[in-house]
C-alpha cells in the first residue's frame, strides 16, 4: 500500500484544519526538508519538541509539512526574487534587508491580509485583486460541504482593519466576550458559551485581544537552543514577531469540529489565526489555524498562477451565440434539427446506482451541510432541456428544488417540488410541465434552462429518483442565464398545438396528395419526389376491416438514389404508438383510432430524389390516402453540406443473451443527432428496471445513465396512473397494477430536441436486459424499437495523440514533454468503468496532483478544434483543472461528484475551440489544479476535430 503524505491526507481524509484537538505526531520524520539554515533554526526552536518528544503538550507553532520550496512572485523583490517557504501554519521569508542571525531575518508573511481582502500581492508595491478566500478560518475543511456554518476569510473582511482606523475598536480590557461572528460575517452580541474577557488592547490597531490568546502569545515551554532542549518563551518573547498586530476583534463562532457543532472563539492577527475551542484538551485548546496551507491553497490552487485575476472570466470569449440554437429556440426552430454542425456535448445526471445495481435513488453528486443535497453542478455554459423526477407514491414530502446561477450567493428559482411541477407556477407552466398525475407516475419539466457560467440545482430533502439532460456548449461565450422571470407563453402555446404541423409553412411548399390500395403481402408505391428538398410532413388515413395491419405494415423510404431504406418502420411505431392503432396527441406524431388519421411532423431533408413505400405483411388489405408537405429548396437555405439525412432505425429482437444490454441503435464512423425513441418489451416485470446508458464517441463512461425504462420516457412507478399522451412523451401500453403479474409488457414514446443526443463518431444506446443486465428467462421474450435520428456517413474525429501517464510509461512521457508537479499519487489503480462494462477489470498507471501538469500533443493542423478526453479516478469529489493551451486560458475542466464504490475509472472529455488550434500541428496543454481535491490523470486521448465535416459553435 502507497504511503500517502501528510498534505494529501490533510485534503482527502478531511483533517481538520482549525480548533479541532490534532495531537502532534512525535517521530523525527516530521520534520520537514528546509531550503535554508536560517529557516529550519527557526523551525527547530519552537517544533523541534513537538515532533520529537511525546506529551511536551502544546501544537506545532509552524507545522509538520511543507508546501513548496520556493515561490517567485511577477514582481521581484528588492532587486530579486524573495525565498521563501510554505508550511501548514505560515510562510516563512527571508528579509534580505537584516542580517543572518537578526530575529527579523526570517519573517512571517502577512497572508491574512490577502486572503481576506483579496488583494493578492505580487510585488513590493504590487497587488492584484482575486475574491477573498472562502476557506473556513474554524472547523473541520467544508470540502464536501460538512462546515458549511463556520465563518471563512471573507466573512472577516466587514470587521478587519488594515488601514488607518478602519473598523477599529475601543478600549474594552477586562469585558467579557459576548459578540458572535456568522458565515455572512454578521456580528450580533449573544450570551457566551464561557466566559473569557478582553485581556490587552493594542495601540497600533485599536483592537483588544482575547485572554486566552494573550496567554498564548506568552507561554513558556520546551525550545530548542544551542543544539540542546530548554525552558524559554516559545515566541521569542516577542509575541507579535510570531503572530503579528490584531486586525479584528475576538468573536464566538460556531463550526463542525469532528463532525460535532462546536463553539469556538476565533482572532484574526496580521500573520496569524488563533482559535480557543473548550471542549479541547488542555494545551490544544488554543491553536493555531492553517494560514499556511490556506494560503497556498487560495493563491496556487484556486487562483493558480499570476495570470488569472478576479476580473478575467473563466472561459475566454472563443465563440458567439449568433446562429447557434439554445434555449426556447433549441425547441423550435425545427428546420435546424436535422443540421449536425454546432458541437454541443450530451449528458444525463441521475441518481442511478453507482455500483450498477438497481438502487437508482438518492444517489446525488454530493451534499452541502445536512439538509442540501446537491444534483446537478456545472461550470461553463450550458443549457437544461429536460428535469425528471419522482417518488414513492406514499411520499408527500420532498422540499425545495433551488437553482443557483453563475455562483451567485441566492437562488434565482426556489420552490416547493409540487409547484415545480404543477404547472401552475410561471414560468414552469403545463404543458411545459407535468406532475405524477398527468404523466403517469413521473414529474417532468421541459422548460428550457440556459446558463452562462454556472448552474448548481440543490434540493432541501434528500430526493428520491432524478434524471437531468442538459447540453454543455464547448466555448460559448454570452449565453444567457435563466432568471425565472422568462414569457415562455409562445412556447406554452406551441406545445399546445399537438395535431398541427409545428413548423412555419414555406411559401413554396407543395401538398403531395393521392390514394391507393394496399392489398395483404402487397406494396403499394407512393410518388418519387424530387430535391432538394425537406419533407416536412407525412399523414395518412386508412381504411381496413382489421387494425392489424397497421402494426404489420412498414412505411419504407429510399433517399438519393441509396440502395437501403433509412426508413423500414410499422405504422404504429412511426407514428408513437407501439401497442397498434392508439390515441396518440404527440407535437411530432400522432394517431386517432375513430378516423384512422395519423401524422408525423420531424423533417426529412434529401438532396436529389426520395422514393416512399407502404409495405404490407398482412393478409388484411387497406386503403391509404396519404398527404405529403414538400418544401423545395433551390437555394440551400434547408439543406447544407452539414444536413444529416432522416432515419429510422427498427430493431425486433428475442431472447437477449445474458449480461447484454439491449441495443436500441449501435452506430460506429457514423456522425449524427439521436431524436427520438418508440419502445416496447414484453418480458419479465423486472425488464421495466432496465436503466437506459448511452454511449458517445467511444468513451468508455456513458454520457447517459437513466434510472429505469419507465423513467426514460417521464413516468414512473410502471406507469401508474396507466396510458397516457404528451407532446414529447406517453405511453400506450395497458396498465397492470402491482403486484405485478411475473410477465408483462410495456411501452413508451419519447421525441428529444433540446435534449437530442449529438455525437461525432459513435453512437451506442442500449437499455440493461431488466435488474442489472440479467437474463430474466420470460417465455416469449421480446424487445422491438424505432430509434429516430439523423446522420451522416463519415465520422468528424480523428485521433491523432494519446498519452499513457504513470511511472511505468516514462518513454511516453518523455515523447510528450509531460511534467507534473504536487504528486500526492504516483502508481497503479485495478478499478472499473460503470455501465455494462462493470465486469471488466482495468489497470493502469498514474498521478494525483494538488500542482500542474504540462504536455505537447499532436493534431491536425486543419482542424475545427480538439477535443481532449482524460481517464480519471472519479473517487475523489469535484475535481476541477485550468486548462491552457500554448500558455492562454482556455477554461475549467470540471467533474462534479464522486464515486465511491469500487467502480472508479471515468472517462471525461474537454473541448479546446479552433480559437486554439487552427494551423497548429501540435499545442502545449497545461493543467493546473484548481481544487482541493487531487486532479487525477491516467491516460489522454487527442481527437481531431475535422474541417469541413463539422464546427464548433460560431465557427461557420
Amino acid at each position: 500500500m502507497k504511503k500517502i503524505s501528510f498534505l494529501l491526507l490533510m485534503f482527502e481524509l478531511g483533517l481538520l484544519t482549525l480548533s479541532a484537538y490534532s495531537p502532534p505526531l512525535t517521530k523525527a520524520s516530521t520534520t520537514p526538508n528546509f531550503i535554508d539554515t536560517s529557516f529550519a533554526d527557526t523551525w527547530n526552536r519552537s517544533d523541534k519538541a513537538v515532533s520529537e518528544m511525546p506529551g511536551v503538550g502544546r501544537g506545532y507553532t509552524w507545522g509538520p509539512e511543507y508546501f513548496t520550496d520556493k515561490a517567485v512572485y511577477s514582481e521581484a523583490y528588492n532587486q530579486g526574487n524573495r525565498q521563501v517557504q510554505y508550511f501548514d501554519k505560515a510562510r516563512m521569508e527571508i528579509n534580505s534587508n537584516a542580517k543572518p542571525g537578526d530575529l527579523f531575518y526570517v519573517t512571517t508573511g502577512l497572508l491574512v491580509k490577502e486572503l481576506v481582502t483579496g488583494m493578492r500581492q505580487d510585488g513590493d508595491t504590487t497587488f492584484t485583486p482575486y475574491p477573498p478566500s472562502n476557506i473556513q478560518v474554524a472547523g473541520d475543511p467544508n470540502d464536501n460541504g460538512l462546515n458549511a456554518i463556520a465563518p471563512t476569510y471573507a466573512s472577516f473582511r466587514k470587521v478587519i482593519t488594515f488601514n488607518g482606523t478602519e473598523n477599529s475598536a475601543p478600549n474594552r480590557v477586562s469585558a467579557i466576550i459576548s459578540e458572535n461572528i456568522d458565515r455572512s460575517g454578521t456580528v450580533k452580541s449573544v450570551t457566551p458559551p464561557e466566559v473569557r474577557y478582553l485581556k490587552t488592547f493594542d495601540n497600533n490597531t485599536n483592537h483588544n485581544i482575547a485572554d486566552v490568546f494573550v496567554d498564548f502569545g506568552n507561554q513558556n515551554g520546551l525550545v530548542w537552543q544551542n543544539n540542546s532542549f530548554i525552558q524559554d518563551s516559545v515566541f521569542y518573547h516577542n509575541p507579535t514577531y510570531v503572530l503579528g498586530l490584531p486586525v479584528t476583534e475576538p468573536y464566538w463562532t460556531q463550526a463542525m469540529v469532528g463532525g460535532e457543532l462546536r463553539d469556538v472563539l476565533v482572532q484574526l492577527f496580521e500573520r496569524r489565526t488563533l482559535t480557543y475551542t473548550p471542549s479541547n484538551p488542555p494545551g490544544f485548546k488554543v491553536e493555531m489555524g492553517n494560514v499556511g496551507q490556506h494560503y497556498f491553497r487560495w493563491r496556487y490552487l484556486e487562483n493558480n498562477t499570476q495570470s488569472t485575476p478576479a476580473t478575467t472570466p473563466s472561459t475566454p470569449t472563443t465563440a458567439d451565440i449568433s446562429g447557434l440554437d439554445f434555449g426556447s429556440n433549441a425547441l423550435t426552430n425545427l428546420y435546424n434539427l436535422p443540421n449536425i454542425g454546432a458541437y454541443t456535448q450530451t449528458y444525463v445526471t441521475s441518481s442511478h446506482d453507482p455500483y450498477g445495481g438497481n438502487w437508482d435513488r438518492t444517489n446525488v453528486l454530493y451534499r452541502e451541510g445536512d439538509s442540501r443535497y446537491v444534483i446537478f453542478d456545472e461550470k461553463g455554459a450550458g443549457s437544461i432541456y429536460r428535469i425528471w423526477m419522482t417518488k414513492e407514491p406514499t411520499n408527500d414530502t420532498i422540499g425545495n428544488i433551488l437553482f443557483y446561477f453563475d455562483d451567485e450567493d441566492t437562488p434565482r428559482v426556489n420552490l416547493n417540488y409540487q409547484d415545480f411541477f404543477s404547472g401552475k407556477t410561471a414560468p414552469f407552466l403545463t404543458p411545459l410541465v407535468g406532475n405524477n398525475q398527468v404523466s403517469s407516475g413521473g414529474f417532468y419539466s421541459y422548460v428550457p434552462i440556459s446558463y452562462g457560467k454556472r448552474l448548481k440545482i440543490v434540493t432541501t430533502k434528500l430526493p428520491e429518483f432524478f434524471q437531468i439532460d442538459y447540453q454543455r456548449l464547448a466555448g460559448v461565450a454570452n449565453v444567457p442565464s435563466f432568471t425565472g422571470k422568462e414569457d415562455l407563453s409562445s412556447l406554452v402555446s406551441y406545445f399546445s398545438g399537438v395535431g398541427a404541423d409545428p413548423k412555419p409553412a414555406n411559401p413554396g411548399r407543395q401538398l403531395i396528395k393521392g390514394s391507393g390500395t394496399l392489398n395483404g403481402n402487397g406494396e403499394l408505391i407512393l410518388p418519387q419526389l424530387q430535391g432538394p428538398a425537406v419533407i416536412s410532413s407525412i399523414k395518412l388515413k386508412m381504411n381496413f376491416n382489421n387494425n392489424e395491419v397497421v402494426a404489420q405494415t412498414n412505411l419504407k423510404i429510399w433517399w438519393d438514389k441509396r440502395p437501403w431504406t433509412q426508413v423500414d418502420a410499422p405504422l404504429d411505431f412511426f407514428f408513437g404508438s407501439a401497442e397498434g392503432e392508439q390515441r396518440v396527441n404527440g407535437l411530432l406524431a400522432g394517431m386517432d383510432p375513430t378516423t384512422h388519421q395519423y401524422y408525423f411532423y420531424l423533417p426529412m431533408p434529401f438532396r436529389s430524389e426520395a422514393k416512399i413505400s407502404l409495405a404490407n405483411h398482412s393478409t388484411t388489405p387497406a386503403t391509404v390516402e396519404w398527404e405529403i408537405a414538400v418544401d423545395p429548396d433551390p437555394d440551400g437555405k434547408l439543406v447544407k453540406a452539414n444536413t444529416g439525412y432522416f432515419n429510422a432505425t427498427f430493431k425486433d429482437q428475442s431472447d437477449l443473451p445474458d449480461g447484454s444490454d439491449y441495443k436500441v441503435l449501435n452506430l460506429k464512423n457514423t456522425r449524427g443527432k439521436f431524436v427520438g425513441l418508440v419502445m416496447r418489451y414484453w418480458s419479465h416485470y423486472s425488464a421495466m428496471e432496465g436503466d437506459d446508458r448511452v454511449y458517445i464517441d467511444g468513451s468508455a463512461t456513458p454520457h447517459i445513465y437513466g434510472t429505469g425504462f419507465e423513467d426514460f420516457f417521464n413516468g414512473g412507478w410502471g406507469f401508474e396512473k396507466g396510458p397516457f399522451s404528451l407532446p414529447l412523451h406517453g405511453s400506450m401500453a395497458p396498465y397492470w397494477p402491482p403486484p405485478f403479474p411475473l410477465y408483462f409488457g410495456r411501452s413508451g414514446y419519447r421525441f428529444m430536441l433540446g435534449d437530442a443526443i449529438t455525437f461525432n463518431s459513435a453512437l451506442e444506446f442500449g437499455f440493461e436486459h431488466g435488474y442489472m443486465g440479467k437474463n430474466t428467462g420470460a417465455p416469449n421474450e421480446n424487445y422491438r424499437s424505432l430509434a429516430f435520428w439523423y446522420g451522416l456517413d463519415n465520422s468528424t474525429l480523428q485521433l491523432t495523440d494519446s498519452l499513457n501517464v504513470g511511472p511505468e510509461n516514462k518513454v511516453a512521457e518523455t515523447a510528450h514533454s509531460y511534467t507534473a508537479t504536487g504528486k500526492d499519487f504516483s502508481g497503479r489503480l485495478d478499478t472499473f468503468y460503470e455501465g455494462d462494462r462493470y465486469l471488466n477489470r482495468i489497470g493502469d498507471d498514474g498521478y494525483k496532483l494538488h500542482g500542474y501538469s504540462e504536455f505537447t500533443i499532436s493534431i491536425q493542423p486543419d482542424n475545427n478544434g480538439v477535443i481532449l478526453r482524460r481517464r480519471m479516478d472519479y473517487g475523489d469529489l469535484n475535481q476541477q483543472g485550468r486548462v491552457y493551451v500554448d500558455g492562454q486560458p482556455v477554461g475549467l475542466w470540471y467533474s462534479a461528484g464522486q464515486f465511491t464504490s469500487s467502480i472508479r475509472w471515468r472517462d471525461e472529455d474537454f473541448v479546446i475551440p479552433t480559437s486554439f488550434t487552427t494551423g497548429k500541428s501540435s499545442i502545449k496543454v497545461r493543467i493546473e489544479n484548481a481544487s482541493t481535491s487531487p486532479w487525477s490523470e491516467f491516460y489522454y486521448w487527442v481527437y481531431t476535430l475535422k474541417k469541413g465535416l463539422g464546427y464548433l459553435p460560431g465557427n461557420n
